[in-house]
């Protein structure tokens, strides 16, 4: 009796004090500890990945982590490690990082597109490649990593990963958190800018560089951000600013000290988290150095309780179950390792701002909105760079662009934050220097000027507008005819062009559209073009509502107002035209693995047609008819085939470059569009402006003459004064800084993709 009073006396301790532990435990910030595992291409040391790895374990396992191994493809299929590690590290979580090798590239039947040294990103991330290719390495390494461990990971990333593979994985794999590189504007060849400053976010469905805005906006995922940047030297244009981080600090000569530091800046309250870790592709014995007094530190601190060490799957799942987009600690406010200066960061889900206050001068260096950004630069287009942009819109970008910072204030004194219901005030002793909410950025000072990051949900949805033309315009042909047959089998027709042409139509906000083209539909750029018109109406009106509106107009016209059947047939000709243009297939690789494929289903379809032509002959017994049938019918089988071959590519124009053309536009100068010395690879989706650069002047009013750099990759320019230099990076165009100067060439335009450059001596 005693024993079982003893035991009930127990059990009631333990049902009132473990909810007030597992409180006080959420309470406290989050170390993860990540860890991505290459081979044999990607290794950076070449070695023995098997005793790396053994040795990086050691490590962990010695001071009791549990943490995130990341598998690359290719070491999924080298059965050493795989037995190691399910023999060894059952405890750990694995994951997979989606680093694409040559390997892999086979194995999920898509060709790799990497021309360089391994690390560029032409070839090494998911955005090098279609859309459909990246289903196809995601589906692949999904079903490797199953095969090896028996389950489909939670956790997939690398050092970037765009929304739409975000979105794929989570939908068909049901994944809580990916990786991703915190904010460095220039390493490794890689640029990610303009994101939430080095803190854990749930991603937007549309663009995973940016906060969700709502529910219905949200991947479900969670963003975690591989080393943590600096908040005051980490953010600036050269390289050495990006390896002020959690990650890189040794290379300044910084001890553990700078680690702890930096720490302290991102890990304040709970939800909080910093990631913390080593690729295993190192020599073995070099994680017994850096790694392993990391991970010691870390675990004092988990002894002291100050934090608590997580794998990603927990951190993602327990930060989801909240219904958190952003940590608790949005803001922060830090003073310099070696200095007195200071950066306050703010981070919503609606816009980034940083302040930065160097000796007595406070300045506003940063400033992005998220409230009205659009899709990513690579959402359809493939990255044929080696060098990574990734880059959010910015109102103010001092990295980029020094002269747009914009002095605030100036004080001796240090800054300080109240915090007030989630309201922030910034400080400098009792002067208000900036004002924040989720939604408003004030400045005070000596310039007070206000920035509102309200959502716009204003969209403009090309389909939807031409839908209610056409039902006002069926509606007024019944009240003119009324025979409900008729019109049913009129409209139908009408409306089936309407959807053939769906997938060329707009849809969006406003000033974030992204436009597609078939090779057939370009002949209208030849059509005389209403001047004086933003570029992205102009494309609107000659490609999406004037062919529609034509239709109909023809319709009525030629079948209801004009009698005779040779105004039937004219309209009959307009119909079939307005078909073709739109007409679209899939896209399929058109090589030697699919001529026989496609051949015989052309033939196919011939035979079928054949057969219609006999039947018709059986039936009427005319040779005139038999003649007209065949014509026809071999009109149609040759309008197919073209379609087929040449109408499975579809063309884009994107927002990033409609931005520079509006520029173009607006201020109407002449363009040299310098194209790029080695050929990119595109598939699915080709930029127009590549194959057509031409079509750029068409939309601008303005000349555009192209200029072809030489084998050394120079660009030779001779007179030139009056030109804009129009250089699209992401096909791999660029300038170098020597040759920025030789030719005394200022930059006047830049969206990390598309760089515009005047002369000097032009400027006025």
């Amino acid at each position: 009796m005693k024993l079982l009073k003893s035991l009930f006396f127990l059990l009631i301790l333990s049902l009132i004090f473990a909810p007030v532990s597992s409180v006080a435990s959420k309470s406290i910030p989050v170390v993860t500890v990540i860890n991505p595992i290459r081979y044999p291409e990607l290794q950076i040391g070449k070695g023995d990945l098997l005793a790396s790895l053994k040795d990086q374990w050691q490590v962990t396992r010695d001071l009791d982590i549990n943490a995130t191994w990341l598998w690359q493809y290719s070491p999924l299929e080298d059965r050493k490690l795989t037995d190691f590690a399910k023999s060894q590290m059952q405890d750990q979580e694995f994951g997979l990082f989606l680093e694409i090798d040559r390997n892999f590239a086979k194995e999920a039947g898509v060709q790799y597109r990497g021309r360089g040294p391994w690390y560029f990103s032409d070839g090494l991330l998911l955005v090098s490649y279609d859309k459909a290719e990246r289903k196809k390495l995601i589906d692949r390494a999904f079903s490797k990593f199953k095969s090896t461990f028996g389950y489909y990971p939670k956790t997939a990333g690398a050092w970037w990963v765009g929304a739409d593979s975000i979105g794929y994985m989570k939908e068909k794999y049901n994944i809580v958190a990916s990786l991703r590189a915190a904010d460095q504007f220039d390493l490794d060849v890689y640029s990610i800018w303009g994101t939430p400053w080095s803190i854990p976010y749930v991603s937007s469905i549309k663009n995973a560089g940016i906060p969700a805005g709502s529910s219905e906006d949200s991947s479900g995922v969670v963003v975690m951000q591989w080393a943590a940047r600096d908040p005051v030297s980490g953010y600036g244009s050269a390289s050495e600013n990006s390896t002020y981080s959690i990650q890189d600090y040794e290379m300044k000569g910084y001890d553990i000290s700078y680690f702890n530091h930096l720490s302290n800046i991102f890990l304040k309250n709970s939800s909080d988290q910093i990631i913390v870790g080593l690729e295993s592709d190192f020599l073995a014995g070099s994680y017994q150095g850096s790694y392993k007094n990391r991970l010691s530190e870390v675990n004092k601190w988990r002894e002291d309780g100050k934090v608590r060490v997580l794998s990603a799957r927990g951190y993602a799942e327990e930060f989801l179950s909240d219904g958190r987009t952003l940590p608790s600690t949005n803001y922060f406010l830090t003073k310099d390792f070696k200095s007195e200066n200071q950066a306050f960061w703010f981070n919503s889900v609606n816009f980034r701002a940083g302040i930065k206050k160097i000796k007595d001068e406070i300045f506003l260096v940063d400033l992005r909105n998220y409230s009205n950004t659009g899709t990513e630069d690579f959402m359809y287009l493939p990255n044929s760079q080696g060098y990574l942009r990734i880059s959010e819109p910015a109102i103010i970008d001092s990295a980029r662009f020094p002269k747009q910072k914009i002095l605030i204030d100036k004080s001796s004194y240090s800054l300080q934050i109240i915090e007030n219901n989630g309201n922030v005030t910034l400080l400098a002793d009792n002067n208000k220097i900036a004002f924040f909410t989720s939604t408003e950025l004030r400045l005070y000072g000596s310039s007070p000027q206000s920035f509102d990051f309200t959502q716009d949900n204003s969209f403009t949805e090309i389909f939807l507008i031409l839908f209610i033309i056409f039902i006002l315009y069926s509606l007024i042909i019944f009240f003119r005819i009324k025979n409900i047959f008729k019109i049913v089998l009129n409209t139908s027709v009408l409306l089936m062009t309407l959807l053939l042409a769906h997938p060329f139509l707009s849809s969006g906000q406003a000033n974030n559209l992204t436009f597609f083209f078939d090779r057939k539909e370009l002949i209208l750029f030849y059509l005389p073009i209403f001047r004086n018109l933003p570029p992205s109406l102009l494309i609107i009106l000659v490609f999406q509502v004037i062919p529609f509106l034509f239709l109909l107009l023809s319709n009525y016209f030629l079948v209801y107002v004009l009698p005779g059947k040779q105004y039937k047939m004219i309209y009959l000709f307009l119909f079939g035209f307005i078909i073709f243009l739109y007409s679209h297939t899939f896209y399929f690789p058109l090589d030697q693995s699919t001529y026989i494929p496609v051949a015989a289903v052309l033939s196919g379809f011939a035979l079928f047609l054949f057969l219609i032509i006999m039947f018709i002959f059986y039936k009427k017994r005319s040779i005139k008819i038999l003649i007209v049938s065949f014509i026809c019918i071999c009109l149609i089988l040759g309008l197919v085939t073209f379609v087929v071959i040449f109408s499975r590519q579809r063309y884009v124009i994107t927002p990033f470059e409609m931005e520079a053309l509006n520029m173009i536009e607006k201020n109407h100068k002449n363009i040299s569009f310098i194209y790029p010395d080695k050929k990119p690879i595109y598939k699915a989706v080709r930029p127009l402006l590549y194959d057509f650069f031409q079509f750029g002047g068409k939309l601008t009013g303005t000349h555009w003459q192209k200029i072809i750099t030489d084998k050394n990759g120079q660009v030779q320019l001779r007179n030139l004064d009056n030109d804009w230099l129009f250089v699209p990076k992401y096909l791999g165009s660029d300038i170098s800084a020597k040759e920025i100067k030789d030719k005394k060439l200022v930059r006047i335009f830049d969206n990390a993709q598309i760089a515009i450059y005047e002369r000097i001596n032009v400027r006025r």
